[in-house]
């Protein structure tokens, strides 16, 4: 779900027979003078907006006859294949037959057979032959956007046939993937004075030398749409070029945003990623966070061919640099692009950055559209796909949904539904929308005397006719119910995709949705860098709280997007965050991450995704909290290190507000053992890169020992270099060591039914983002296995769980206060250092994280 169905085989168009011959034009009406009721004052034109402006002219763009307009001839025209036409015959004001094939991926075997007594002259790229009755059958094949003179005369026609192929070999075999003048800019690029350098010195280098850009570390080639030895999808290389070769608006007015940014405006062409090139449209309503992402990029690298792409992968921000030779065919853009101008290339340039973070084209050919968003803007996502399943079937879980979802949306956060792909989609598609792909829900109106539910919802591809279902535009029940068209206000003469979806028609039309946790307020994002060494993380996070704050915490692992099968990163790990706080001498866990972000668990809970998110309240404090991330055993190993980003976002600046310092915990911590209560007196100061990114910023990046510029590092400085720091946590008596004799406490007798009942208060959550399957012809693939929960036994792999199965719900762990009341013999070995004996348990909600690939 959401993993929009970016690999669904396109079905070839049928053939349409040719319409019948047009009845004559009757004679036009007698002029008449009109009566004086009929004279209407003029009313002066209210100028549009430049948005209203160019939203008319991306509906006139989709309104014309032609989808890509690139026929050559105008004259009478003839459609084979309703209901967009595809290919076309055109007889010119001569009598000469021309065909046109308006799509980018197939190519129409034409075959028209003509009486004898036609007289006729055929073009050299048909083929005749004479049948034994003496009728002539004469054949052509059209190439994508090509238009075919096929033969002048007088015709006896007796039949028309057209079939669409998927392009065969031939014709790839001759295209020229780069024309000549851009090899000449990757010869002189190959040509400078470089041995190993990186994507920013090989610009200055080109800066320079004043040669324009190519990025050689993903230059026109067939790796670049799909790698043998790292994609599951082959996709054949098409022409590339610069948009100096194919933009009509002059080379010195191209610009990743020329004008209003607007979500109908993006097409999503033939890749077959429906799921990010929706996500491109969602990021399009908010034309600032767009134009963010390319500020870096200087107008003299424009120049050059080179722009830089603001991304967040990993959990890290990074300036993504490529050059813009951009796919084609014909001479079009043939991937995402601006359907109604050349010029504007950021849905391209957008599109080709990502491919390049990712290795490939072929690598992004299957997702999730809120993976996407969350690269785009960094923040956090939830899927609840089941709960979505469970409102269509129960009253009461319904209107929970229903509020939850109100919720969010009235919060600005937004929230998407997704069609599914295959038979699913019928419905859908048969009332105007795309199969595979997602749409905005806008707001929520509920309206319980009449038991009906109406959302108002977003679709950019077609903003002239957005929806045909029961709530259209026209539709009697607008009439029935004025109460609600008073309540709704539809404006159906604006044309601007919105309209409107009763709540039993949208669980029929879509299969599950999710929601972005995107503040509206401007957020800052603070970013750190960490790595597990087996289950011991390098980094934990001391803050102290001089104000009550409210943040985000996140924790991301390498994306498995992409990588070779023989990469250990391949397979997810499950990961949690904890965050602790002082209770006496001791800190006790009060919190730990789970899918939801907004609804945080108390007990040890390990999430197999590549993020997981909570909110979390630093009440202020003059005992430290701790943030500390853990991996869990069965997705690691001894000796092996991975990486991992601690995220927090926050609606205003930390520095004033939160104390943050980098420091370990000993690898004998008891938190590393699922102990909600662990002793720290003293802990290490510890050096980590970090950055910042203010709301619409470039990130900024440190080194230093905590999350502000005053505890910068600076490895040239002597005091820096030789520095040892230690911060004081509590003022008490020195820890008893843990030692084995301690450990073995656990499994006393007297021990058994707290550990026990520890087990069903404590158990571990498992979400794991299923991949899609990719295959040669695929567009997309939505999995959606069951959500339950799932005991793993010891040596069973967190990514290879057992079949689903019921096990008994998590318990809140003793409140802290109970803790302190324990007294002194048990306190230490008690419940409040129960283990987790359940750590091998998980829950595998795998549909509430849809398939990134």
């Amino acid at each position: 779900m959401g993993c929009g169905g970016s690999k669904v085989k396109p079905q070839p168009p049928q053939a349409a027979a040719p319409p019948p011959p047009k009845p004559p034009t009757p004679p036009p009406k007698s002029p008449s003078v009109p009566s004086e009721a009929s004279v209407v004052e003029e009313v002066e034109e209210v100028p549009l907006t430049p948005r209203a402006a160019r939203l008319q002219n991306v509906i006139a763009v989709k309104e014309t006859g032609f989808v890509y307009n690139k026929c050559t001839v105008t004259g009478e025209v003839t459609s084979f294949f309703p209901p967009k036409g595809q290919c076309f015959r055109i007889i010119d004001e001569e009598g000469r037959w021309f065909f046109y094939n308006d799509t980018m991926n197939y190519e129409m075997c034409v075959q028209v057979v003509i009486a004898p007594e036609s007289y006729v002259e055929h073009c050299e790229a048909t083929t005749v032959n004479t049948k034994e009755n003496g009728e002539t059958v004469i054949s052509a094949v059209v190439y994508p956007l090509e238009t075919l003179e096929f033969l002048s005369g007088s015709v006896v026609l007796n039949t028309v046939d057209v079939y669409a192929h998927p392009l065969s070999q031939q014709y790839y075999n001759h295209l020229q993937i780069i024309s000549e003048e851009g090899k000449k800019d990757v010869e002189a690029v190959m040509a400078l004075p470089w041995e190993e350098v990186d994507d920013e010195e090989l610009l200055k280098l080109c800066s320079d030398s004043l040669v324009r850009y190519a990025d050689i570390n993903f230059l026109p080639s067939n790796s670049m749409f799909s790698r043998l030895d790292g994609d599951g999808r082959f996709i054949q290389p098409v022409e590339v070029r610069r948009p100096s070769e194919f933009a009509q608006c002059g080379e010195e007015n191209i610009d990743a945003v020329r004008g209003v940014v607007l979500s109908s405006c993006v097409e999503a062409g033939t890749l077959g990623d429906s799921w990010f090139v929706s996500a491109l449209s969602l990021l399009a309503t908010d034309e600032e966070r767009v134009k963010a992402m390319f500020a870096s990029t200087t107008p003299a690298e424009k120049q050059m061919g080179a722009y830089r792409v603001l991304l967040n992968k990993d959990g890290w921000w990074k300036n993504i640099l490529v050059d813009d030779f951009l796919p084609t065919v014909g001479g079009v853009p043939c991937y995402a692009r601006c359907i109604d101008d050349s010029g504007e290339l950021w849905p391209s340039l957008l599109q080709k950055a990502y491919a390049k973070l990712y290795g490939s084209y072929a690598s992004i050919t299957g997702g999730d559209t809120l993976l996407a968003l969350q690269n785009f803007t960094g923040a956090p996502v939830y899927r609840f796909d089941k709960a979505w399943r469970d409102a269509a079937t129960d009253e009461e879980k319904k209107n929970a949904l229903i509020q939850k979802i109100t919720g969010y949306v009235e919060a600005h956060n937004p929230v998407i539904l997704s069609v599914p792909t295959g038979r699913k989609a019928a419905t859908a598609v048969a009332n105007g929308l795309r199969e595979g792909y997602s749409y905005a829900l806008l707001s929520v109106h509920n309206f319980p005397e009449e038991n009906i539910t109406l959302l108002k919802m977003f679709n950019p591809w077609e903003p002239a006719m957005p929806w045909s279902g029961q709530w259209r535009e026209g539709s009697d029940k607008w009439t029935e119910h004025s109460e609600i068209q008073s309540s709704c206000e539809p404006c159906f003469e604006a044309h601007d995709g919105i309209f409107f979806i009763e709540w039993s028609e949208a669980v029929e039309v879509f299969n599950g949705c999710g929601v972005l946790y995107l503040d509206e307020k401007p957020v800052y994002d603070y970013r750190v860098a960490g790595e597990f060494d087996n289950e011991h993380p390098n980094l934990v996070l001391m803050i102290r709280a001089k104000e009550t704050v409210e943040v985000v915490l996140t924790l991301s692992q390498r994306d498995k997007r992409g990588l070779p099968l023989e990469s250990p990163d391949v397979k997810l790990s499950p990961v949690l965050l904890c965050v602790s706080r002082a209770e006496g001498n001791k800190q006790f866990v009060y919190q730990c991450s789970s899918s939801d972000p907004e609804t945080p668990a108390e007990g040890f809970n390990f999430v197999v995704g590549r993020d997981v998110a909570m909110k979390c309240t630093f009440e202020a404090s003059e005992t430290p909290y701790f943030v500390i991330p853990r991996i869990h055993r069965g997705g690691t190993c001894e000796g092996r290190r991975k990486g991992f980003v601690i995220g927090i976002r926050s609606s205003t600046p930390l520095d004033e507000k939160l104390d943050i310092h980098f420091t370990t915990l000993e690898p004998t911590c008891r938190v590393f053992r699922n102990c909600v209560t662990f002793t720290s007196y003293r802990v290490p100061g510890a050096v980590r890169e970090w950055q910042v990114k203010a709301a619409d910023a470039e990130p900024t990046p440190f080194w230093g020992w905590g999350l502000s510029p005053a505890e910068v590092y600076y490895e040239n400085n002597e005091e820096d270099a030789e520095a040892i720091r230690e911060y004081i946590v509590t003022e008490a008596e020195e820890p008893v060591s843990l030692n084995a004799e301690t450990i073995l406490n656990d499994d006393q007798p007297q021990m058994d039914k707290e550990v026990s009942q520890a087990a069903h208060e404590e158990s571990c959550e498992l979400t794991e983002e299923l991949e899609a399957e990719e295959g040669p012809e695929a567009e997309e693939i939505a999995t959606e296995p069951a959500a339950e929960e799932v005991p793993v036994v010891e040596e069973t792999q967190a990514d290879e769980p057992e079949p689903a199965m019921d096990v008994p719900q998590p318990q809140a762990p003793p409140s802290p206060q109970n803790h302190g009341n324990d007294n002194s013999e048990s306190s230490e070995d008690g419940l409040d250092r129960f283990r987790v004996a359940a750590s091998d348990a998980f829950e595998i909600p795998g549909d509430e994280t849809d398939s990134d690939e």
